[in-house]
């Protein structure tokens, strides 16, 4: 999926030419799923030949709007609220320039009355910006705020064991 946020239409908008088209059209087997600001993705994982291996992971992907990146548990508190209305087992944020991982393991119950164990995975997806460093102006280094730690999330998903359960397993990966 290819999403689009306000650095993308800034460009769109002052150099006239549809960046977000071109990336699609250009790097995209499916120009189709092109999610705008955001969306969700149905990715589904295992044995193509066998259904009962099978599993379907559900993404809702946003680049994320405005900021608030000084109150109390933020950024944690920002992907939550983004998620607050959206059902996904993985949700994925931008916008703000941070680096953050949460996951939260749940139990539920499948179709046939069985214990199920959920897992929620809760990041925004990092950043490769530094502030206060020689020689450089852009709006980052201008703006109020804390440095980033520079990184990016990355998702395994596999199906393990027997029993072919669903195994999400996120981590931060540092540059």
């Amino acid at each position: 999926a290819l999403g689009i946020g306000n650095h993308e239409e800034a460009y769109i908008k002052y150099n006239h030419f549809d960046l977000y088209d071109y990336l699609a059209n250009d790097l995209m087997k499916q120009p189709e799923l092109k999610i705008g600001y955001d969306g969700f993705v149905k990715v589904i994982v295992g044995d193509s030949k066998t259904t009962n291996t099978k599993r379907a992971v559900d993404f809702y992907l946003t680049h994320g709007a405005k900021g608030g990146g000084f109150t109390e548990g933020y950024p944690v508190t920002y992907i939550h609220s983004i998620a607050k209305e959206k059902e996904a087992d993985i949700y994925l944020a931008g916008h703000i320039h941070q680096l953050v991982l949460d996951v939260k393991d749940k139990i539920g119950m499948d179709v046939a009355g069985n214990r199920k164990d959920v897992r929620k995975v809760y990041a925004v997806c990092g950043s490769w910006l530094e502030k206060y460093k020689q020689g450089t102006s852009s709006y980052f280094e201008s703006a109020r705020g804390w440095q980033t730690t520079k990184g990016y999330i990355k998702i395994k998903i596999s199906i393990k064991n027997h029993n072919h359960l669903l195994e999400i397993t996120p981590e931060i990966c540092f540059v």
